[in-house]
């Protein structure tokens, strides 16, 4: 967190948002997808803050087209479907574990992820350079937000690799 900036924890969704913007905040959704800052008509994760947007008659803030949507990826002891996925930009994809055992799933250019995702769950930028998410039990879920485009490959720690069956890819449009 850098300076001028203060963090703010809500339902399990870490902020952190430009001390200028200091105000109520409060989640709009379980995704943490919105954080309406006081005096603010809208702060979305995407927006970067402009004074112009909090004056009266202001402009209102550009909301990404996938902000709400989501998309669920299951792993079972086969493989990730889909393999190939694609989302709008500020979708949020959620992978499903569906096998007897721990696993994780692991981005390897974690510096790059790390700019481009937001409102991360069990996700972190691991000391070794990868975006990776903590092991998840059957049952349990991982998920993180897209705000930029791209194609980003990764692939999931528990499943055989040699059919290719533990890597997959999001793009993001």
């Amino acid at each position: 967190i850098g300076p001028g900036c203060f963090t703010y924890m809500q339902k399990g969704v870490l902020a952190h948002i430009p001390e200028k913007r200091r105000g109520l905040i409060f989640v709009d959704n379980m995704l943490g997808s919105r954080f309406k800052v006081l005096g603010v008509p809208r702060y979305d994760l995407d927006t970067r803050y402009d004074p112009a947007e909090a004056a009266p008659g202001g402009a209102p803030s550009r909301q990404l087209s996938g902000i709400g949507k989501y998309q669920v990826v299951r792993v079972d002891a086969g493989g990730v479907y889909p393999q190939n996925l694609s989302v709008e930009q500020g979708s949020t994809v959620i992978w499903f574990n569906a096998t007897d055992r721990y696993i994780s799933v692991v981005f390897s250019k974690g510096d790059v992820l790390n700019r481009v995702t937001r409102a991360p769950t069990l996700f972190f930028l691991a000391p070794d350079g990868t975006y990776v998410s903590a092991a998840f039990g059957s049952g349990a879920t991982a998920s993180t937000a897209f705000a930029r485009p791209g194609t980003f490959y990764y692939f999931v720690t528990g499943l055989p690799v040699s059919g290719g069956e533990a890597f997959a890819q999001v793009v993001v449009k």
